[in-house]
């Protein structure tokens, strides 16, 4: 089994070494893991032989951005996110991590995910934007309602609850 960890799994000082299978994560998550004790166990995980850096290509970051446009999480992802997911494409890997928004749309792309703390995503979903002023729906992101000039805030698209992930 092969495990892409996402920056939290470091974040939250958890260890590599006692997981079944081999780790890696993308070099986007190398960069967001920059200092303190994080860093510093990472360099040594890394030194040590215990997690490997490897760069999703460009064909599978594609796939996932298109997936991520389609259930509306491409607002809610960092070019991080995408490449950890990218990265658990090419390798029919499983992802470690308690993003909802990596958990949504790997679950999209039939990818298995191991949240961290959290219980994971029950349903998958698409979202939406929902004017905080006029109440209008938008299925693109606007700065500001086109309508009425208010803030937008995503929220599920109704009927979208329980989509069994595919």
């Amino acid at each position: 089994m092969i495990f892409v960890l996402d920056t939290g799994f470091f974040l939250y000082g958890l260890d590599p070494s006692g997981m079944y299978g081999e780790c890696v994560i993308s070099p986007e998550v190398k960069n967001e893991v920059l200092n303190g004790f994080p860093a510093r166990k990472l360099e040594y995980y890394l030194e040590s032989g215990v997690i490997h850096i490897i760069s999703p290509d460009e064909k599978s970051l594609k796939k996932v951005r298109g997936r991520a446009l389609l259930t509306g999480d491409s607002r809610r992802l960092s070019e991080t996110d995408m490449s950890v997911i990218a990265l658990a494409l090419e390798l029919n890997g499983k992802i470690v991590t308690d993003d909802y928004s990596i958990q949504n749309v790997a679950r999209r792309l039939g990818i298995d995910y191991l949240p961290l703390k959290e219980k994971g995503i029950k349903d998958v979903w698409k979202w939406t934007y929902r004017c905080t002023g006029c109440g209008r729906f938008f299925e693109e992101y606007h700065e500001v309602c086109p309508i009425c000039g208010s803030s937008l805030k995503t929220v599920p698209r109704a009927g979208t609850k329980n989509l069994h992930g595919r």
